[in-house]
């Protein structure tokens, strides 16, 4: 059984439909984004 979730990463199609889901279905909190220099977008969420 997993007890701890630390860090994951998802490369996805659509980040927005993606961070919805997380946030509208599942009750994470957004709590910061980031582009990387390589243009990649960051998003970070959290267990409320």
């Amino acid at each position: 059984m997993v007890k701890k979730l630390l860090h994951t990463r998802y490369r996805v199609q659509d980040l927005e439909k993606t961070v919805s889901f997380y946030k509208d279905v599942l009750g994470l909190q957004e709590i910061r984004r980031h582009t990387s220099g390589r243009g990649s977008q960051l998003v970070f969420l959290k267990a409320p």
